[in-house]
């Protein structure tokens, strides 16, 4: 259990990993963070700018027909089933959210300022991943 517990030797250091777990809305509970999610979730559907929303099968927090509904009621979003996965899609399909991310980008057609060389970074970052 040593190892396990090395990183949060202390109860305050526990309290995050403690915490996290108990701030997860469910069946509308706690209702402070229900509150704050449901007016994040208008002001996301209210708004025109370009959105992604990717999933995994079967998925964690987010199943494939939850992501896929979801982003069915937002405006301008694109909706990617990744494949196999769970919580750390980032993992598993680095290259496939990479190409996503980067198509996106080089898609908007007036790319200025700090966002011009994004998407020429991403497809390099994008090929480090190839297998």
């Amino acid at each position: 259990m040593g190892v396990y517990r090395a990183p949060f030797p202390t109860r305050e250091s526990r309290l995050p990993v403690w915490r996290l777990p108990n701030e997860l809305p469910i069946e509308r509970k706690p209702a402070d963070v229900w509150d704050r999610l449901s007016k994040a979730h208008r002001a996301l559907a209210a708004s025109a700018y370009r959105k992604v929303l990717f999933a995994g099968e079967p998925g964690a927090l987010v199943s494939p027909a939850f992501g896929a509904a979801f982003a069915a009621g937002l405006t301008n979003c694109k909706f990617v089933l990744l494949g196999a996965g769970r919580h750390y899609l980032q993992e598993d399909h680095p290259k496939a959210i990479a190409d996503k991310v980067a198509s996106e980008i080089r898609s908007i057609t007036a790319i200025t300022g700090p966002l011009a060389g994004v998407a020429a970074r991403a497809d390099r970052v994008g090929h480090c991943w190839q297998d």
